[in-house]
């Protein structure tokens, strides 16, 4: 019997977005199986500048978008209420869940690019495929993990972890970062409750 992935997009959601919904999107799509996806939000990102909004307001704009993209969060790095490594959070997933049950981790590549300066990143596929995706006008990546060896997203049911996966899909060219440094116009990129919650409290502006 095959048991269902567990599929886990973490980030700081700083704000979160339609790329993220496309992202989402795309993922549901790759399996027959059904699929159980979270959110894993980080209280204060480990290898990037800290968060512009709150704590409290990221949590609120990940509540709505929970709500719309039907997927769940875990919210265990939020309440340690400091900087986690992601290597900590997998081992402990991992020792939640099923054996068999395959984890896929889910990264996009400017992450990926960075992953051998990750805390203990060897032993990331220990726990978990790690799936990443190219980010618009990426050429490639760096880092000895160019050379790890890549299957297909259809091999993450095989197994419960270990495979590097490649998805070719490339949500539209927005980041958070623009949405932060360009509110006039990264606005038209968040979902309508996320939009009213920014523009009410002001956020980025």
């Amino acid at each position: 019997m095959i048991c269902s992935p567990l599929v886990i997009l973490g980030g700081t959601f700083d704000p979160p977005h339609l790329g993220h919904l496309q992202l989402l999107a795309r993922l549901q799509g790759l399996w027959s199986e059904s699929i159980e996806m979270t959110l894993l939000p980080t209280f204060q990102p480990v290898h990037k500048a800290k968060a512009q909004a709150s704590v409290v307001q990221r949590t609120k704009m990940l509540q709505y978008f929970a709500e719309m993209a039907s997927v769940s969060v875990d919210w265990r790095e939020i309440r340690a209420k400091r900087p986690c490594y992601t290597l900590d959070s997998l081992t402990q997933i991992r020792a939640e869940q099923a054996k068999q049950r395959p984890i896929v981790f889910i990264m996009g590549g400017d992450s990926f690019s960075q992953l051998h300066h990750w805390h203990g990143y060897q032993q990331l596929l220990s726990l978990a495929h790690i799936l990443w995706f190219p980010r618009a006008g990426q050429a490639g990546i760096s880092g000895p993990q160019q050379h790890w060896p890549v299957a297909e997203p259809c091999h993450a049911l095989s197994k419960p972890s270990g495979l590097l996966l490649h998805l070719q899909f490339c949500p539209s060219a927005i980041a958070s970062s623009q949405i932060r440094q360009q509110p006039d116009l990264g606005y038209a990129w968040l979902p309508e409750p996320i939009f009213k919650y920014c523009q009410q409290h002001r956020i980025y502006s």
